[in-house]
């Protein structure tokens, strides 16, 4: 069912927060309001994640994870908010930061990576997808971390 003033509703999804709704997939408009592939619908108007042409992400968005007041995006896109962040992101309320630092942030490897699930586990981010490496390190389909500042990411476990 399309949300009211989606341009695309066949490219929608949406994840509950709790005062409104978060729209996620591939677009560029919600409305009138420019939205790059995530908007928030407070039930009056939709809003982006940022501001400028570098408001949201850079690509699709496959998974949300609200945790307090803490929205972690994951998808196919290499930045967010104008920053680099390749798969994965967070969303504070105010800005966006990439989950790790330099070039290995975020999740990588396979032809074409992504971030399809997530999961908040006992104060651990759990990230599932098609990716190789978390962090630079070794983590096929599953990785666990960064869900604090300073965390490192490491596989969860190795899937055949």
């Amino acid at each position: 069912m399309a949300r009211p003033g989606l341009q695309r509703p066949d490219q929608h999804n949406s994840g509950g927060g709790p005062d409104g709704v978060l729209c996620r997939r591939r677009f560029s408009t919600c409305g009138n309001t420019a939205a790059n592939s995530v908007a928030y619908w407070d039930g009056m108007t939709w809003s982006a994640l940022g501001s400028g042409a570098s408001n949201g992400v850079s690509g699709t968005v496959s998974a949300l994870l609200l945790d307090g007041g803490n929205l972690y995006v994951g998808g196919r896109f290499h930045a967010a908010g104008g920053v680099s962040a390749n798969r994965i992101a967070l969303w504070n309320g105010n800005a966006w930061s990439s989950l790790g630092t330099g070039a290995a942030n975020g999740l990588s490897g396979t032809s074409v990576p992504s971030v399809d699930a997530l999961a908040m586990v006992g104060g651990d981010l759990d990230v599932g997808g098609t990716f190789s490496l978390a962090g630079g390190q070794t983590a096929n389909h599953i990785a666990v971390g960064m869900a604090a500042p300073g965390r490192r990411w490491a596989s969860a476990l190795t899937m055949a």
